[in-house]
């Protein structure tokens, strides 16, 4: 019994050990505010194609910092973004009307300088968009969806994490042999037991002669 409660002590001391320092990072990336002179906003529009997906900018639809669209090889569509020193706070994807009324939803995954995203028909089927007919079912001359990221200057955020502190002289890995007694001990046991050795094969060769 009492090492079964050793062992949930343990674990409990693990579990508070590994927990502990990332809740501290963690919280460390919850701000209140931030000056809008550290934010970054990208986004622009996307046109679906019956050709294929493109980046739509007109006098009418501006983009910013978006650099390319394609459909990979699992038939989902991504967005290439140029991304500098930054970190992302959101992306909102919004379809428009041409899409809602067909029953078109999407996810996104990612969010860095590459965005995936993943579109659904009414039935709730991830299309494939490298098949022609599940590709028809978001495709058309007006079909667009509007994408925009929202990111925060990087080093602006890197001010507010924890200060690590400074490995100790006990705590470095590559600290010198000399500061390990336990080692120094063991070198001093091996240079004596090779002076044994050395007195002994001489005595030996004493009696022989």
């Amino acid at each position: 019994m009492k090492n079964l409660k050793n062992k949930k002590y343990l674990m409990l001391l693990f579990v508070f050990l590994i927990a502990f320092p990332m809740g501290v990072l963690s919280s460390a990336y919850i701000l209140q505010k931030a000056p809008i002179e550290e934010m970054v906003l990208q986004g622009g529009v996307i046109r679906l194609q019956y050709s294929g997906p493109s980046i739509l900018s007109n006098r009418s639809h501006v983009t910013v910092g978006l650099k390319n669209v394609e459909i990979d090889k699992n038939g989902n569509l991504v967005v290439y973004r140029d991304m500098q020193e930054t970190t992302l706070i959101s992306i909102n994807v919004t379809l428009d009307e041409e899409l809602s009324k067909r029953g078109i939803t999407c996810g996104v995954s990612g969010g860095g300088y590459k965005t995936t995203i993943l579109f659904y028909n009414r039935e709730g089927k991830n299309l494939n968009l490298n098949d022609v007919n599940d590709y028809r079912q978001i495709a058309g001359p007006y079909s667009n969806f509007f994408i925009n990221f929202v990111d925060i200057n990087t080093k602006y955020v890197e001010q507010f994490l924890p200060t690590l502190p400074e490995p100790t002289p006990d705590t470095q890995l590559d600290a010198p042999i000399e500061n390990n007694n336990e080692t120094t001990q063991t070198k001093e046991n091996l240079t004596t037991q090779k002076e044994d050795d050395k007195n002994i094969q001489e005595n030996s060769t004493s009696i022989t002669n």
